[in-house]
């Protein structure tokens, strides 16, 4: 054990937790300025979407060999420099005078910020185990939650203010912000001793066995389609709110408060839930909410016009029951390799990133305006979630280590 104490410590989590929050951030914060970009910069809207598309595309490739980077040379140095690189792209990004070349500057960016989420549950799982990592972990995602509540907010004022090329020079500042501050105060959570060598072929390698494990993998496919039922709204924030809700460009917050604020309850008692009912028995509540919830939404919305806040109750419940299982199912998931958990944690990170993209470049461009039809799609990832982590639960006692 490391010089961290065993009790896991607020500020800890606070300092893991604001390095995780960049990269959803960075997706949500310029989407208040698609219209005045698509217009500056000659394109459609649908164009504009697929800058976010490309950014999360990015962030997934990233993330799937970043987790074995820092198990090679350490999780500081990676998370650091990973946190520069994306402060130094989103900075050319707000000079960008086409769309190629913020393109290009989004992939970067998406490359750059991969380090924070997979590196902190590498970090946490480095240091903690059992109710002590889920409780580290449900701590993180309640600071992590408000990233999509206040980024489009934020990116809203900023874009009124200044335009939507200063949303990208603020991220630029925050990003090297919170490198700086990992720099001096965190502490390095894998010793030389227990790192492993980086090479292309034991990447490889450690792919291949890892995803030969099929408790593994249902569990993070399963984690997967939870995020995507979580993040839908996120990433069509600009459509819901403009188009749905028939709000402005300021109005983000009357969506992202309502849902990010029970999705930090819900992460908040994700522990009291498993002292109440046992850790299975609060798998199960929460995914029997996730599908009744999606089913209520889908009917109503489709049946009624609903106006605000009505629309989003069944969302927000939904947030609620995804907030208090995501810690849970990323503990579950990280407990199948003790040796390799960055890459465990690139994997799962890979998967929930890529289901971010397939919500924006995908199904948004989809259900676009339909109320309905966002329901529809919780509706089949909770179905997904449901049966994908009892195929997983099932195969664990096979595939588990004899020893952590």
């Amino acid at each position: 054990m490391s010089d961290i104490e065993k009790k896991p410590s607020k500020w800890f989590a606070l300092l893991l937790a604001v390095c995780t929050m960049v990269g959803p951030f960075a997706a949500n914060a310029y989407q208040p300025g698609f219209l005045l970009m698509g217009e500056e910069l000659g394109i459609s809207r649908a164009a504009v979407q697929q800058t976010l598309s490309i950014y999360l595309i990015s962030y997934a490739c990233g993330s799937l060999f970043i987790g074995s980077v820092s198990d090679a040379y350490g999780r500081k140095r990676v998370l650091v420099l990973g946190l520069l690189f994306f402060a130094v792209a989103s900075l050319t990004a707000s000079f960008a005078n086409s769309f190629e070349m913020l393109i290009i500057c989004r992939i970067f960016m998406g490359l750059g910020v991969s380090v924070g989420q997979v590196l902190a549950l590498a970090i946490t799982r480095d240091y903690f185990k059992g109710r002590q990592a889920q409780e580290m972990t449900a701590s993180i995602a309640m600071i992590f939650a408000l990233a999509p509540a206040i980024s489009p907010v934020i990116g809203g004022w900023l874009v009124e203010w200044q335009g939507w090329r200063s949303v990208f020079v603020f991220l630029a500042i925050l990003s090297a912000s919170i490198s700086t501050i990992g720099f001096i105060f965190l502490k390095e959570s894998l010793p030389p001793e227990k790192r492993v060598p980086f090479s292309p072929v034991y990447l490889a390698k450690s792919y291949f066995r890892v995803l030969r494990n099929p408790a593994f993998v249902a569990g993070v496919v399963a984690h997967g389609f939870l995020f995507m039922g979580s993040i839908l709204f996120a990433a069509g924030a600009a459509d819901f709110v403009m188009n749905v809700m028939g709000m402005g460009v300021t109005d983000f917050g009357y969506l992202m408060f309502p849902l990010i604020g029970v999705g930090v309850v819900g992460a908040s008692m994700s522990t009291r839930f498993v002292d109440r009912f046992g850790e299975k028995g609060a798998m199960r509540l929460h995914v029997i909410v996730l599908i009744t919830m999606a089913i209520i939404g889908c009917f109503l919305n489709y049946r009624f016009d609903l106006g605000w806040p009505w629309l989003l109750v069944p969302a927000m419940v939904y947030s609620f029951a995804m907030a208090a299982l995501r810690p849970l199912m990323s503990v579950y998931n990280m407990d199948y390799y003790p040796k390799n958990r960055g890459l465990a944690a690139s994997i799962q990170q890979s998967l929930q990133t890529l289901s971010f993209a397939t919500c924006a470049g995908v199904l948004v461009p989809l259900i676009m305006g339909q109320g309905w039809m966002y329901y529809l799609v919780l509706v089949g990832s909770s179905l997904c979630v449901a049966s994908l982590w009892m195929i997983s639960l099932k195969l664990r006692p096979k595939y588990l280590p004899k020893e952590d």
